[in-house]
């Protein structure tokens, strides 16, 4: 086969390939931006559908702490130490030396 003739094959092959491929990436589903307010209905879980009235729920100032005794009592301080915050003295993100709760 004359080295032409395989020359054309390939572009062929590449352009029967990479063009739809292009294609989809171009006119892809997905949209540049979304719009939250625009994207359906809440989805209750199942459970029985309430409005989003958020005036009508618990006032903050009738919250208490929790009720009974906690399993586990962890005092946090948090300060800025340099260029990061730390979660007494440790990076929240790095496991402490000592051995979680079971």
């Amino acid at each position: 086969m004359r080295r032409s003739t395989r020359a054309v094959i390939a572009a062929v092959a590449a352009l029967a390939v990479l063009g739809p491929i292009g294609w989809f990436w171009y006119d892809s589903l997905v949209p540049g931006t979304y719009d939250m307010t625009a994207m359906g209905y809440p989805d209750s879980g199942g459970g029985p559908a309430v409005a989003h009235d958020h005036a009508a729920g618990i006032s903050v100032a009738d919250l208490k702490g929790p009720s009974g005794t906690p399993d586990v009592a962890v005092t946090l301080t948090a300060r800025k130490d340099g260029a990061r915050y730390t979660l007494n003295g440790s990076s929240p993100a790095r496991r402490s030396g000592r051995s979680r709760a079971s």
